[in-house]
């Protein structure tokens, strides 16, 4: 699953992999194969550190920023399931899905176009017994998603890629629930 990646990072480290720009901010980001690479073992490292690995759902509401595709990739690298959501979804719907799926971590951004996520976040811990952890991009230094992309301790090993085959779990998508309740797609 991460062959394509690592085959880039090999031939190409230097070349653009993500663009991104946040409107709201105006800034704009731009990482390599290696800096991708990098980054998302820095993530992967320390969701293992959580005790987040193989099967645990790992959520996250946001826009198209870099930490989307960093985050998937991490995952990929530890086993742990993504579970990316729509950024519209408000407590009813995260509720329901951030359950269904057991959600383990979930990370979404601190506001986006005048809406407090962060806070949304931090209010649904108390009904989902599965979700031990909130991490807001921009958050306050307690729940910051800064702190999944520190760097590993000199002493530490680096994250071992996880052993995925054609029927592992990599990715949990919700239809738009048109005739009921959204339903979780496994890929």
């Amino acid at each position: 699953m991460l062959d394509y990646l690592e085959e880039a990072v090999s031939r190409t480290p230097d070349k653009e992999a993500v663009v991104a720009f946040k409107t709201e901010t105006k800034q704009e980001t731009r990482l390599t194969y290696r800096a991708l690479d990098e980054i998302s073992s820095r993530i992967a490292a320390n969701l293992r550190k959580l005790g987040i690995g193989t099967g645990d759902v790992v959520s996250f509401e946001l826009p198209t920023w870099w930490e989307f595709t960093a985050l998937h990739i991490a995952c990929l690298k530890i086993g742990a399931i993504s579970n990316p959501l729509m950024i519209i979804l408000r407590e009813r719907e995260l509720k329901f899905m951030l359950a269904q799926a057991q959600t383990r971590v979930l990370i979404v951004p601190s506001t986006f176009r005048g809406f407090n996520y962060g806070g949304m976040a931090h209010g649904l811990r108390g009904d989902l017994p599965d979700l031990a952890h909130v991490f807001v991009i921009g958050g306050d230094p307690e729940d910051s998603f800064e702190r999944l992309l520190a760097p590993e301790d000199p002493g530490e090993r680096s994250v071992p890629a996880a052993a995925l085959n054609p029927d592992s779990v990599i990715e949990l998508l919700y239809t738009s629930g048109t005739t009921g309740e959204a339903k979780g797609v496994m890929h």
